[in-house]
């Protein structure tokens, strides 16, 4: 079969719908708080007490006061309930309204991820775990509050494919499917499979904590069941119109990412990782982060990444975060590990080519 690009398979375009069964956000922790969308500003709910009410609205003296100057918000426009030992948000018969992802409804269960929408403020349900996703974004996407709204779209493109409605898009430098995998481990977990679909892999990946990789996309396919089935978008495998016939059954379970450099007019929820390049400024805390990452990974002493392990790493000048994430967790490794080449078997690595990765030259500017 032909090695076509996606972009001239139009099938992509069009969005699926799960069965019930499948309509799961894989983040499912109690929410703590309500935050406003694109903003850092939180309420935490409250201690469920009987009795107790909690109104949102136009009036100064609601639980959640909002101040609307178009009057979409009524006086009393909806109330936080707590409902058998769960949260939820009642309209109180407002004209305009309230709203979930989109669609109006009476009454909204508080689940990790949910947006509200009243009048002309949405809110946001997080949980921990959907707040420590946030800060993964941040990370990927940048920590400037100029980003905020960019990564709450992140956040619910990350949420929507989850649920299997709609494929996702990754965009960006480097090794975008270290990025995926990344993601795959903090939305999906350990438990469920990441597989690669790559034309050129004619073999599964015997690399240490790599991702599996199989020539074959269907039977990439059967192996991401439950999981994650990633793919390049200028690379896709021979028999890619049969992934996207199963993609479709009602039963398949695979949550569809597409790795591309640029954005493509896919009609897909995508994820655009901006140039390191740009974040210069940001540049220390990300390795910072990806060392703590790291030292998890391999359950290391947090002593297993120095200050000069730092120096050595921003000298390098790492032109993307899958680099960064790479080196750290060798970084960490030949500390962890007492030297090269232990480092090396810890991560399945060649000592030698561990050897020449850590002898080479700072990248000149």
């Amino acid at each position: 079969m032909h090695q076509a690009s996606l972009r001239r398979r139009p099938v992509l375009a069009s969005t699926r719908t799960a069965p019930d069964g499948a309509r799961e956000w894989t983040m499912n922790d109690e929410p703590i708080r309500l935050r406003f969308w694109g903003t850092d500003r939180t309420i935490d709910l409250p201690n469920p007490i009987a009795g107790a009410e909690w109104v949102i609205g136009a009036s100064s003296t609601n639980w959640l006061p909002l101040q609307d100057p178009t009057h979409f918000v009524s006086r009393r426009h909806a109330q936080l309930v707590h409902h058998e030992g769960r949260w939820r948000i009642e309209d109180l018969g407002s004209k305009n309204g309230t709203w979930e992802d989109g669609a109006r409804r009476d009454i909204i269960a508080l689940t990790p991820g949910v947006e509200i929408g009243i009048g002309i403020y949405r809110l946001i349900a997080e949980s921990p775990r959907t707040i420590e996703l946030r800060a993964l974004l941040a990370r990927m996407i940048g920590y400037s509050p100029s980003r905020f709204g960019t990564i709450d779209r992140a956040l619910r493109s990350l949420r929507e494919a989850s649920m299997l409605r709609t494929p996702l898009l990754l965009t960006g430098e480097g090794d975008l499917i270290a990025i995926a995998r990344r993601l795959h481990r903090a939305v999906v977990g350990t438990s469920m499979p990441f597989v690669v679909a790559d034309p050129r892999r004619r073999e599964h990946a015997k690399r240490h904590r790599g991702p599996v990789k199989y020539s074959s996309g269907v039977e990439a396919l059967e192996a991401a069941a439950g999981g994650m089935l990633c793919v390049w978008e200028k690379r896709p495998p021979g028999d890619f119109s049969e992934v996207l016939t199963r993609l479709v059954d009602p039963d398949c379970r695979v949550r569809l990412l597409i790795c591309a450099r640029t954005t493509q007019s896919l009609g897909m929820a995508e994820i655009r990782i901006p140039s390191l390049s740009t974040r210069e400024i940001e540049l220390d805390r990300v390795i910072k982060e990806y060392a703590s990452d790291a030292i998890d990974l391999l359950r290391a002493h947090p002593s297993s990444f120095t200050v000069d392990d730092h120096r050595w790493l921003v000298a390098r000048q790492p032109r993307s975060l899958s680099e960064i994430e790479r080196s750290t967790l060798r970084l960490v490794a030949i500390r962890e590990c007492g030297g090269v080449s232990k480092g090396a078997l810890r991560l399945g690595m060649n000592p030698s080519a561990m050897s020449r990765w850590r002898s080479r030259r700072p990248r000149r500017g």
